[in-house]
């Protein structure tokens, strides 16, 4: 799932026409589905990709998936800027607190961390006195 999230920006930053010239997408069936809504037709031609865990729509990601690996894999530069992309991910991030029950949650991750956790306090610093230090919720 990660090298996912590298896959359009280097897409992108391949514009040498060597690479757009040799590689054309796997085509994509057409299979219209027509509803009326409030009295409008509308025609979907692709509603049978909504399906995410039929045999065609895995197929067809699968498909899509090699393709764009295809592309990006032949991209002078792609390592650089995967590296580039994950130094900029690899980041400490807090989220913004609520209240439940008289507790402050929050959700937190560390750089070093794959997921958040959340995060709780018993009380914020008031008159003087000072919150404890948060506790995971695991």
């Amino acid at each position: 799932m990660r090298n996912r999230l590298f896959v359009l920006p280097v897409m992108l930053a391949c514009s040498a026409p060597w690479c757009a010239a040799q590689f054309t997408p796997p085509p994509t069936k057409a299979d219209p589905v027509t509803d009326t809504l409030h009295g409008v037709k509308i025609t979907d031609p692709y509603r049978w990709l909504e399906n995410q865990d039929s045999p065609a729509t895995r197929e067809w990601l699968a498909a899509q998936d090699r393709f764009a690996r295809a592309y990006s894999d032949r991209c002078p530069g792609r390592e650089a800027i995967r590296k580039k992309f994950e130094a900029l991910l690899k980041i400490d991030s807090v989220g913004t607190p609520f209240v439940r029950a008289g507790r402050y949650f929050f959700s937190r991750r560390m750089a070093s961390e794959d997921r958040a956790s959340l995060i709780f306090r018993e009380w914020l610093q008031r008159q003087g006195r000072s919150a404890g230090g948060p506790q995971d919720c695991h």
